[in-house]
């Protein structure tokens, strides 16, 4: 019987790298997102302390009530 070209050894260690080095860039690229999102809502949450729109930024200190004159966003 010939000896195969790759043992079954070097596949199973190979497996196994792989297989443990997948749920790390899962994670990985869950906290990125939570990252942007977080971000995201940061900009949003000083905006509106600023008497600003939380989405364009337009200045709602002198505006009426209701929506942004700018971009038509609720103030929320």
């Amino acid at each position: 019987m010939p000896t195969p070209a790759v043992s079954i050894t070097t596949v199973l260690v190979t497996l196994v790298a792989v297989l443990a080095v997948i749920p790390a860039l899962v994670v990985a690229v869950v906290a990125f997102i939570s990252f942007l999102r977080t971000d995201d809502y940061d900009l949003a949450q000083r905006r509106r302390a600023q008497g600003l729109c939380p989405d364009c930024g337009y200045d709602l200190r002198a505006a009426q009530a209701g929506p942004c004159p700018e971009c038509g966003a609720d103030r929320r």
